[in-house]
C-alpha cells in the first residue's frame, strides 16, 4: 500500500494577495489554490515546508492527515487571545502544543499513532477543514473546551499518571459544538472519557447571563475604548474590530470567572473512574436501545404476517409466477416469500395448513432441484 498525506491551509482573516498566492506556487507546481486556501495531497514524498512557518506567514488553520495513522490541526491566534499561563496549564507533549510567535500564538492538536488503521486507510482528509475550522472562532470568543479535548487526549492515550490533575477545569464538557465533537472523533479520543469527564461538570452560562454579562461589560467602557471601536468599524475595519471586540469581551470574562467560580480539579484516577461509570451507562442505554429497536421489528413483522394472512393463496400465486422467471435471484426471493408464508401460518396457529399448501403448491415444481434445495436449507421443505 502505497503512501498518502492530505494537506490543507486555510485564511480567516484575510484573504490571499496575488503576491502571496505566486510565492505559494512557487512551493508546489500541483497544489490547488484559492485566495482563500492552498491544498495538495501526495502518494510518493512529501510537502516539505514547515507548516508552523506558512501558518506565520499567510494561514489560519491546518489540516494534515496521513494514511500511517498520524494526524495533525493547527490553529493561528492573536496573542491576546490565550493567556501564556493557559498556554503553559494546558500544554501536553505529543498532544497540544502552544507555540508563541512575536505577533500569534500556533496551537497544535496532534495525533501521533491512530489505533483505527482502517479508519485512517479510507479517509482522504478533505472534510476535516470545513469541521474543524470553526474552532479558531470559538477560541477567539472565550470558548476553551477545544484545549482541555486536547490535554484531556493525553489522559485517552494513557500518557499521564494517576495522581495528575486537571490543568484547568472548564464548564460545559457535557455540551459541546459540533466542532468540538468533531475535533474529539479527529483525535480519536476516548468517548466514554469524554463523557466521564461531564460528569458533574458544570453546564455552560446561560444566555440572559451572558447578554446580562455583556451589557455590563460594554457600560464598563470608557468613551474613548468605544470610539475607537466605533471608527474602526467605520474605517471598513470591521472583521479586526469585531475580532478585537471578541478578545477583549473574552479577557473580560476570563477575570469575572477567575474572581467568582472556582472549579474542583480532578484528578487523572477520578476521570478513569467516571469513565467507567460512563462506560456502564452507555451499555446499558445500547442494552435498552437494542431492545426496543427489536420490539419494534417483530411488531412491525407481526403486522406484516397478519396483513399476509389476509390473502394466503394470493402470495401462493405471487411465488409461482416469481418461479417462472427461472434463476437463482427468482428462486432466493420465492424461498424468502415461502418463509413469509410459514411464519404467518405459525403466528396464526395453523402450521398443518401450512404444511398442506405447501404440498399442493410443489405438486407442480418438484422439478425444480435449485428451489428445493432453498426451502431444505430454510427448514421448510424435509431433505
Amino acid at each position: 500500500m502505497s503512501e498518502y498525506q492530505y494537506y490543507e491551509y486555510r485564511a480567516i482573516d484575510k484573504p490571499l494577495t496575488a503576491k502571496e498566492m505566486a510565492s505559494l506556487r512557487s512551493l508546489s507546481t500541483r497544489a490547488l489554490i484559492t485566495p482563500v486556501s492552498f491544498s495538495n495531497y501526495y502518494t510518493w514524498g512529501g510537502f516539505r515546508e514547515d507548516p508552523d512557518e506558512l501558518m506565520d506567514q499567510y494561514f489560519d488553520v491546518y489540516v494534515w492527515v496521513t494514511n500511517w495513522r498520524t494526524a495533525t490541526f493547527k490553529i493561528r491566534l492573536p496573542l491576546k487571545a490565550i493567556e501564556k499561563e493557559m498556554a503553559t496549564a494546558l500544554s501536553s507533549p505529543y498532544a497540544l502544543d502552544f507555540k508563541m510567535t512575536p505577533s500569534h500564538w500556533i496551537v497544535t492538536w496532534e495525533l501521533t499513532e491512530s489505533e483505527d488503521s482502517d479508519g485512517y486507510v479510507e479517509d482522504d482528509g478533505r472534510g476535516w477543514m470545513a469541521r474543524l475550522a470553526p474552532i479558531r472562532e470559538e477560541l477567539i470568543q472565550g470558548d476553551y473546551r477545544s484545549l482541555y479535548i486536547g490535554w484531556l487526549a493525553q489522559v485517552s492515550r494513557n500518557m499521564l499518571a494517576d495522581e495528575e490533575l486537571e490543568p484547568m477545569p472548564m464548564s460545559g464538557v457535557g455540551e459541546l459544538t459540533p466542532a468540538q465533537q468533531a475535533l474529539a472523533a479527529f483525535l480519536e479520543l476516548n468517548q466514554d472519557l469524554l463523557s466521564g469527564a461531564a460528569i458533574d461538570n458544570p453546564p455552560l452560562q446561560s444566555s440572559a447571563s451572558l447578554r446580562h454579562q455583556r451589557e455590563e461589560w460594554i457600560n464598563s467602557l470608557s468613551r474613548n475604548e468605544l470610539g475607537k471601536f466605533i471608527d474602526g468599524i467605520l474605517a471598513s475595519r470591521e472583521r479586526e474590530t469585531v475580532r478585537m471586540l471578541k478578545i477583549r469581551f473574552a479577557a473580560w470574562q476570563r477575570c469575572l470567572v477567575n474572581g467568582t467560580i472556582s472549579l474542583r480539579q480532578r484528578t487523572v484516577r477520578e476521570l478513569w473512574e467516571n469513565t467507567e461509570i460512563s462506560k456502564k451507562n452507555r451499555l446499558t442505554r445500547e442494552k435498552a436501545e437494542q431492545q426496543q429497536r427489536e420490539t419494534r421489528k417483530r411488531r412491525e413483522r407481526e403486522q406484516y404476517l397478519k396483513s399476509l394472512s389476509v390473502n394466503i393463496s394470493f402470495h401462493w400465486k405471487k411465488v409461482g409466477i416469481t418461479l417462472t422467471r427461472g434463476s437463482g435471484a427468482a428462486y432466493d426471493q420465492a424461498c424468502r416469500s415461502v418463509s413469509d408464508i410459514h411464519d404467518a401460518h405459525l403466528l396464526n396457529g395453523t402450521p398443518k395448513k401450512f404444511q398442506m399448501e405447501l404440498r399442493q403448491f410443489m405438486a407442480n415444481h418438484m422439478g425444480r432441484k435449485a428451489f428445493i434445495k432453498r426451502l431444505v436449507e430454510a427448514g421448510i421443505w424435509p431433505d
